[in-house]
């Protein structure tokens, strides 16, 4: 990961489209930044107005936030797990970089065929931790467009953090992702 983080998580490709779907890590002007890419699989080219910056928030305590609200910061957030497409979506999990103070698991989903950002899901809003971790592996799906995934170490209330958890979310409506069920 060091000195330039790049692709760490497994892309998705749509062989319909000719599409692979990948989060990159980069230092713009000093700055870390993440973006969602859509390749031509033969030309390399970006698709689809591509690339999109990540970017997200969400209503939360925790203590990195402001008091109400929790942003995405792409410095402390690694994108491990495999992306999933799944239904015209591309979702995507992130965990710590090195468990650097403080960090959070998120799920994000992205349109396949627009990159505008569809939801955004917190593991940990009101604490920390929590994160996507996955191994390589990628979050699943059935057949009604719910996705699962595993958490790992953090906070865990039941109610708005979910770490050490597996979740089912259900597809993203409304910027966000109903919990169905952990």
């Amino acid at each position: 990961l060091i000195p330039t983080i790049g692709i760490t998580g497994t892309p998705a490709i749509d062989t319909t489209t000719h599409t692979i779907y990948v989060v990159a890590v980069s230092k713009v002007n000093g700055t870390i930044v993440q973006y969602l890419h859509a390749l031509d699989v033969v030309a390399l080219t970006e698709k689809f107005g591509g690339p999109t910056e990540i970017v997200a928030s969400v209503a939360g305590t925790a203590s990195d936030g402001n008091g109400s609200t929790v942003t995405f910061i792409a410095k402390e957030q690694n994108e491990r797990a495999a992306l999933l497409l799944e239904n015209g979506h591309v979702l995507i999990g992130w965990s710590s970089h090195c468990d650097a103070n403080i960090w959070h698991g998120w799920v994000m989903s992205y349109n396949a065929s627009t990159l505008a950002q569809e939801g955004v899901f917190n593991t940990s809003p009101n604490g920390q931790y929590g994160g996507v971790w996955m191994s390589g592996g990628g979050i699943a799906a059935d057949s009604s467009g719910n996705i699962f995934f595993p958490t790992g170490n953090g906070t865990w209330n039941g109610t708005t953090d979910y770490s050490d958890s597996i979740v089912e979310l259900g597809p993203p409506s409304g910027g966000s992702f109903p919990v169905n069920d952990y």
